[in-house]
């Protein structure tokens, strides 16, 4: 009886210790808690997988982290898995975890502030940052370049400033709210939707359109650059009267109008056109078309309220070749924008692109 005896001692034993381990919480040792929003993910090599991806038994029943085995590098953690997957051998698991470099959302307020900032200028500002060739304060990097569809690349500050500030002031237009209606971010970028309530003097009435996109910032928080579409603009231009799909508004309004305009502005060393009569017979045989980039009315317009700032520059988009810009170009050259202009793909440690 008395070996039955120290065998039955020593389950009770075994138990009692595998009781104490279900309780018991394995030392926090090298682990950090989940962060918010971080993501789990398999490691090349699948290590304890009673412990999670970056857990390691110790003593046959408790798991321990081994941060290196979540690659080494600092977007990695071994963090506690949550909720704690409870054995009886182990209290804790532990996951390797993708953590963002904004972990407090310090960053992603910022740039936040940012896109605030570039919509919320006073005409004043805008006109001063035009002419100086300025960017308002917080706002850009002198080197950025960017692009609005259906409008065309900007590849300078200049025309940066001239897009977002010179043409709303030419044109009687301001921006009366600039709402963002969703926002998310990965540092060095940022995906928004801003929606614009704009106002047209001529008018007096407002119209909504929105940009929506993607942002580029500098370690600073400034917008290096942008790729942005013009969600509503031809519609918010019809509802103000300006319905540049329509023959008959092109032919009795927008055309004599635009022709005067380039007249006036385009001479001399900078003339667009032999006369104004020219310039309304070539331009009334265009096809009606949208309010975009192209060989069209649209484009010439845009163009000229530019002129106002740098007719060496613009007056060559209003005319008959269109000047690189008001052009028929075929579909496919739209992309070759993103590599030429923006510098695609862009790329940070986070963010990768192809093998």
């Amino acid at each position: 009886m008395a070996p039955r005896s120290r065998l039955g001692a020593w389950l009770l034993c075994l138990a009692a210790a595998a009781a104490a381990a279900a309780t018991t919480t394995a030392p926090p040792v090298e682990a950090t808690a989940l962060p918010a929003g971080a993501a789990a993910y398999a490691p090349p090599r699948l290590y304890a997988p009673d412990c999670g991806s970056c857990g390691v038994a110790r003593w046959g029943f408790v798991c321990l982290p081994s941060p290196g085995r979540c690659g080494g590098t600092a977007a990695a953690a071994c963090a506690v898995r949550t909720p704690p997957t409870r054995r009886w051998w182990s209290t804790l698991a532990f996951d390797c975890v993708t953590v963002s470099a904004d972990g407090d959302g310090a960053t992603s307020r910022a740039y936040q502030a940012t896109i605030g900032r570039v919509y919320n200028q006073t005409v004043e500002d805008m006109v001063a940052a035009v002419k100086t060739v300025t960017a308002p304060p917080g706002t850009f990097v002198p080197s950025v370049v960017g692009r609005i569809r259906p409008l065309g690349t900007f590849d300078n500050l200049a025309d940066t400033l001239e897009y977002f500030y010179g043409m709303l002031t030419l044109e009687g237009i301001t921006v009366e709210a600039a709402d963002l209606t969703w926002f998310v971010a990965q540092p060095p970028y940022a995906a928004a939707a801003v929606s614009l309530r704009l106002r047209f003097a001529a008018s007096n009435t407002t119209g909504r359109a929105s940009h929506i996109g993607t942002w580029r910032f500098d370690d600073a928080g400034l917008v290096s650059g942008y790729d942005l579409e013009f969600a509503g603009l031809t519609e918010m231009l019809a509802g103000w009267g300006l319905d540049y799909s329509s023959a008959p508004f092109l032919a009795a309004v927008a055309v004599p109008t635009l022709c005067a305009r380039i007249g006036e502005r385009c001479s001399g060393e900078n003339a667009a056109w032999p006369s104004v009569e020219d310039c309304v017979a070539a331009l009334t045989a265009l096809p009606p078309s949208r309010f975009e980039a192209g060989n069209n009315v649209a484009c010439r317009q845009f163009h000229s309220s530019l002129t106002a700032f740098r007719p060496e520059v613009h007056c060559p988009h209003v005319s008959r070749e269109g000047g690189g810009k008001c052009i028929d170009r075929p579909f496919d050259s739209f992309y070759d924008d993103g590599a030429s202009v923006l510098g695609f793909p862009w790329e940070s440690p986070a963010v990768r692109t192809g093998a």
